[in-house]
């Protein structure tokens, strides 16, 4: 037995027997689902609309999990019971936006981004000063990228996020990071500028899909406005708390090698378009 204790469900986390395991971490549990990743995640990793989180989670002892409204099982032993204030809201939403004050938010998250990442192959797309690639495929990388921004920013999106699509380093591909940021920073713009983007950021989303069913996951919460936990303090922060758009932009940019770098830009690079 494991002294488990539930801490949070994801609202879209599903019902059923999960024991098809798809990858094993320290920190992480990810099964497979349909055409999905959902994970068992310790605390420090924080909770997401797929995800459930428990403290002391040992990842070599789960082999199977069950969820049913209400409770989960391991092993088909262990019962955790939570209550509905333990389910993680994935959903965001902007009731009054001012647009002035979320520039200026979103130019100092920008400059956070740019300052600690100058050198990234998908972070310098947004300044547009090329910097020197340590090898043949850093180098092809960023000439890659920005071809593929070129056409972004011309209002081709099924060609631009084709080229992003499966591109560079990582479990999951940076190109693959910034789409998914992409489509995080166009569901926003869509809420504060009151437009209409579904056909766009449908094209991108189905454009984007690929083979890797961790990148497919996020491009769905992605798409589908449901965000990670580090990711709505994030959101709220450029919306009304401009005092916590460090904090909050730095626990991103932990995630993965460079992944929460990559998806910054994308995030971005979503209100440098114009639509």
């Amino acid at each position: 037995m494991n002294n488990f204790r539930l801490l949070s469900v994801g609202d879209r986390f599903p019902a059923g027997l999960f024991d098809l395991i798809h990858s094993r971490f320290k920190r992480v549990l990810n099964f497979t689902h349909a055409d999905r990743i959902i994970s068992l995640v310790s605390p420090d990793i924080g909770a997401g609309p797929f995800q459930i989180v428990v403290s002391e989670l040992n990842t070599d002892f789960v082999q199977v999990l069950k969820h049913k409204p209400g409770s989960i099982v391991i092993n088909d032993k262990e019962e955790i019971s939570y209550p509905e204030t333990q389910i993680y809201q994935s959903g965001f939403t902007i009731y009054h936006p001012e647009p002035a004050l979320l520039q200026k938010n979103l130019s100092l998250l920008k400059d956070m981004v740019v300052r600690s990442y100058r050198e990234s192959p998908l972070v310098f797309l947004l300044t547009g000063k090329a910097y020197t690639a340590s090898s043949a495929f850093d180098r092809g990388l960023r000439n890659r990228f920005a071809k593929a921004y070129e056409v972004l920013c011309r209002g081709s999106f099924a060609d631009a996020v084709g080229k992003f699509k499966g591109r560079g380093w990582g479990l999951t591909p940076s190109g693959d990071d910034f789409n998914a940021g992409l489509l995080i920073g166009l569901y926003i713009r869509q809420l504060s500028e009151k437009k209409e983007l579904s056909n766009i950021r449908s094209c991108i989303y189905h454009n984007s899909l690929g083979t890797n069913l961790q990148v497919n996951t996020y491009l769905l919460q992605a798409w589908r406005g449901w965000f990670s936990e580090r990711w709505k303090n994030l959101l709220a922060a450029i919306v009304e708390r401009p005092d916590k758009i460090e904090q909050a932009g730095e626990a991103i940019l932990r995630q993965g090698e460079t992944s929460g770098a990559d998806s910054l830009a994308g995030f971005l690079a979503a209100w440098e378009i114009t639509l």
